[in-house]
């Protein structure tokens, strides 16, 4: 509800759009700036619902607003009357983009570790969407489908080569993630900022491609193992463990990771988890490895009842 409310409110203000240049009442450049975080901040609260099964209240079209500036020119920023000398300029181009159903947004530079967060948490919402055509097509037909008249292997594809762009488009700073001890001096960010969109970025692969691997097929078997898809999968779960370890290591109650970024992920990926060990026998080589993995998913949610989140 007070979600919503925000919405409303943020709508009603105008916060969603670029100041007019004609507008009687002149902004500053961090108040522009504020007004682009405000309405982002609002947008990737909204999307966090899709995880809880309700609908989003803000269209993609409602967006006309530019993504955030980079952390360095924020942090730069000690007054309300300074102005940057190095923002990269923005072009009326990503105003266009960034108002598309595009699964990806074409064109957009990554400004900010903030910036390739909205990326992401906009894949994350169309992966929910393609989850949701998925069920309705082979296990709950309903008379008006969501993604009606779209081929949803096509639509697929297209989601896979978004990720793909997405990964490649990170500042290299922010493409591996390293010990969180040692990363903290020489990372522009916060490495708990870093260690979250690796875990969401991971979660939402395996949401996507379990969806593709499991939901048209009306049992789960062995077969499966073999398949590049679930390899995927796989890969992302143990991805997701090494990280839980990492933040483990130096902050085992998850303090500072956003909750969606922990339990919610965790949880999805730890499903990945127990599904790949019952597809293993007895005796198999990655079974104890596996078995072990999993242990650590269960410590990791069991710490997170513990979790305080500050912003």
């Amino acid at each position: 509800m007070h979600s919503s409310l925000a919405i409303r409110m943020a709508l009603e203000l105008k916060l969603n759009m670029e100041v007019d240049s004609s507008s009687k009442k002149k902004y500053t450049w961090l108040e522009k700036e504020i007004r682009r975080r405000t309405w982002w901040s609002l947008y990737l609260n909204d999307r966090w619902e899709i995880a809880r099964g309700d609908l989003c209240w803000i269209q993609d079209i409602d967006c006309r607003i530019y993504p955030p500036a980079s952390d360095e020119i924020w942090e730069s920023i000690s007054s309300i009357d300074d102005q940057p000398t190095n923002e990269l300029p923005y072009t009326p181009n990503e105003l266009i983009v960034v108002c598309s159903s595009s699964p990806f947004l074409e064109g957009i530079p990554f400004r900010s570790l903030f910036g390739a967060m909205i990326l992401l948490v906009r894949l994350f919402a169309k992966v929910a969407e393609y989850r949701r055509a998925m069920v309705v097509k082979f296990i709950r037909p309903i008379p008006v489908p969501p993604l009606e008249g779209i081929d949803l292997d096509d639509y697929f594809m297209k989601l896979s080569n978004a990720f793909k762009k997405w990964q490649s488009w990170l500042p290299l700073w922010a493409q591996e993630i390293t010990p969180i001890d040692a990363a903290e001096s020489r990372l522009p960010t916060r490495p708990w900022d870093i260690a979250s969109i690796h875990v969401l970025y991971n979660t939402t692969l395996i949401l996507l491609y379990r969806c593709k691997l499991l939901v048209p097929r009306p049992a789960i078997h062995r077969n499966l193992i073999t398949t590049d898809l679930y390899r995927i999968c796989k890969q992302s779960a143990l991805a997701v463990t090494e990280i839980l370890e990492m933040i483990m290591a130096v902050n085992p109650h998850f303090h500072y990771i956003h909750p969606m970024c922990g339990l919610y992920c965790v949880y999805h990926s730890a499903e990945m988890m127990l599904a790949t060990v019952c597809l293993l026998r007895e005796g198999e080589d990655d079974l104890k490895l596996l078995q072990m993995k999993l242990g650590r998913y269960l410590i990791a949610l069991q710490n997170m009842s513990k979790c305080k989140f500050y912003i």
